[in-house]
């Protein structure tokens, strides 16, 4: 299992990696760059493709993904919290 989990996590980053080079495809806009960047798209469905069949129970997946913040709140004991962090990349439209 744990080497199931290893391989999921590689392609995660590798998802995770393509994702953030279209990203900055398409805010420095290089010529070209929407060829390149619908490669990019391509090859990160394909990735996101492999990493779901990954998943081993589509059911703990639905879960985790329907959960709530007030679902994670109630989790917590007193003396513990949670943090969310959410990373993106600013385009003001000119840089």
């Amino acid at each position: 299992m744990y080497k199931r989990q290893t391989q999921a996590l590689k392609l995660l980053d590798d998802l995770t990696a393509k994702k953030a080079e279209a990203s900055k495809l398409a805010t420095a806009r290089p010529p070209g760059w929407q060829e390149s960047q619908a490669a990019l798209n391509e090859k990160a469905n394909a990735l996101e493709q492999q990493l779901a069949r990954r998943v081993s129970s589509l059911n703990e997946k639905n879960i985790l993904a329907s959960a709530t913040w007030q679902d994670v709140q109630k989790s917590l004991r007193a003396d513990e919290a949670a943090v969310e962090y959410v990373r993106f990349q600013f385009h003001n439209g000119k840089a």
